[in-house]
């Protein structure tokens, strides 16, 4: 976890490789995720909470494969074709 970011990539490689996550709150997360994935962005400094969250993924597996199909389903909306697409119209405004 870092204590900022600009554009959270990392999220998207995570959920394109089906791996859930915990991240801080920060550099806009929530614009990315779900609500069910931004039960696991915690606030910057808080690593109990931070330990919890990992922990919960870890000994949860229903959870955990909740995590991953949600986090499957959020990507599919950042694929190249969709986001080339939202490019093009954006230059040709």
């Amino acid at each position: 976890p870092s204590r900022q970011e600009g554009f959270n990539r990392v999220l998207l490689e995570a959920m394109a490789s089906r791996v859930p996550f915990v991240h801080f709150d920060v550099g806009g997360p929530r614009d990315l995720t779900t609500i069910k994935q931004q039960e696991n962005l915690v606030p910057v400094g808080l690593i109990d909470l931070f330990a919890d969250r990992v922990k919960k993924i870890l000994n949860n597996n229903a959870y955990k494969t909740e995590l991953i199909k949600e986090g499957n389903r959020q990507v599919k909306k950042y694929s190249l074709e969709k986001v080339s697409k939202q490019f093009i119209t954006l230059f040709n405004q």
